[in-house]
Order: structure tokens, then C-alpha cells, then sequence
């Protein structure tokens, strides 16, 4: 069975940190003039999003490293790491929408600069909504005893991209959410992700924010991409 879920325009945060973590800022601090349109351009993006997500909870199998969905078949060691302790999946795929695409078209056409922000800031937009999916998730499960591991996408890693078209032919991201994957494995809203999550009786403690923001990240057996 495939469940939708959608969310809502104010429950998305993007924080100024990660929009300048995907501007490659580092430790590096912007002038005012960036901090300002950064504010702005988030401002606009913020007012055009239309969360929305479509999942299967799946049983799976691991041996010598295939994941087995019932549906397809993976062979990935680094995912068959991530769901060792997993009986359960959930393959999800998420959108916040074609507005925040339109907005980057228009000024990548009048102000490239200000193109290159809402990039940033509709990656964090989206991410934003997939880790508050993921909270939704948790809060579920976690009544039946079951547990999230990391989020896992296609792309990590050695889980090839190409089984995009597995979670596509699984999930009807068309019908379900107005999301369609090109030839070349290209998704179009460009703000959407899918991914697999594991469901363990176990409970890692990990952060819904990702791996990028735990400090248990440098030696968590379970990292994505690793």
C-alpha cells in the first residue's frame, strides 16, 4: 500500500548555517549585502513550497550484501550496513514542490548570484521537510517498538542511482506527489528526494537532523555514505 503525506508551508525551516553550509562558506562568515539576500531569497521560497511525500513500509531481507524489497533487489554493502538490524523498511519520495524550480529558472536568467542562494536554500528546504517526515516516522513506529535508522538515498555511496527508477515504479511519484524522473535518472521538481529508512527494534539514537549535523558521525557504524 502507498501512503501520502503532506505538509505545510510554516512547518518548513531553513536555517541561514545550512543554506551557508551549501554555499561553501565553511567557517567563513558572508557580508551583508549576501546575509541580506540570502533573507530574502529564503523569504520568497518559504512562501511557495508544497511539502508533500509518498511511502511503502516493506518487509526486507539481507544476504551477502542485496537488500531484498519483495518489489526489487540492491546489492550495496554500504546499505546493507545501514539496515543490518532491520526487518522492516520504509522507501520514501519527497518534494517540496515546482515553485522553488521556477523561482531558480527566473534568476538564474536575471541574477545568477541570487540563483546560486535559492539552490541553497531549496536544498535546505527540502531537507527540512524530509527530516520532518522522518520525525513524523519516528514518532509512528517508535509506539511499536521500532526504530529509524539513517536515511539512505540513492547516489550513497555504492546504492546506485539507477534504482531511483525501483522507488519511482514502486511509489508512482507522478500520480502521487507530481514528481517524474528523467532518462538520465534526473528528478524534475529538482527539490525531491527518495530514499530508504530502516526500522530496527533497536534503538541507535539517531539525530532526524541527518548525518552531517550528529556529533557521533565520525565513528557511527551506520553513517550514509559510508
Amino acid at each position: 500500500m502507498i501512503y501520502i503525506e503532506n505538509g505545510k508551508k510554516d512547518e518548513i525551516e531553513i536555517k541561514t548555517s545550512e543554506v551557508l553550509r551549501y554555499l561553501g562558506y565553511g567557517k567563513n562568515l558572508p557580508d551583508e549585502n549576501v546575509k541580506a539576500e540570502i533573507t530574502r531569497v529564503t523569504d520568497e521560497i518559504l512562501s511557495s513550497v508544497n511539502p508533500k511525500t509518498c511511502f511503502a513500509l516493506l518487509d526486507i531481507t539481507i544476504k551477502d550484501n542485496t537488500i531484498d524489497f519483495g518489489v526489487f533487489s540492491a546489492f550495496s554493502k554500504s546499505l546493507a550496513k545501514n539496515l543490518k538490524l532491520c526487518k522492516k523498511a520504509v522507501i520514501f519520495g519527497a518534494t517540496i514542490g515546482t515553485e522553488t524550480d521556477r523561482i531558480i529558472s527566473r534568476y538564474a536568467k536575471l541574477t545568477p548570484s541570487s540563483a546560486v542562494i535559492a539552490q541553497a536554500v531549496g536544498t535546505t528546504a527540502i531537507e527540512s521537510w524530509c527530516d520532518i517526515f522522518c520525525s513524523r516516522l519516528g514518532e509512528k513506529f517508535k509506539k511499536d517498538g521500532l526504530f529509524l535508522m539513517p536515511r539512505f538515498s540513492p547516489g550513497y555511496a555504492d546504492f546506485l542511482l539507477s534504482h531511483q527508477k525501483d522507488i519511482f515504479n514502486l511509489l508512482n511519484c507522478p500520480k502521487n506527489i507530481g514528481v517524474s524522473i528523467t532518462d538520465t535518472l534526473i528528478m524534475t521538481p529538482s527539490k525531491s528526494v527518495t530514499a530508504v529508512v530502516g526500522l530496527s527494534d533497536e534503538d541507535i539514537k539517531c539525530k532526524t537532523g541527518g548525518c552531517e549535523n550528529c556529533d557521533k558521525a565520525s565513528t557511527c557504524e551506520y553513517l550514509r555514505g559510508e
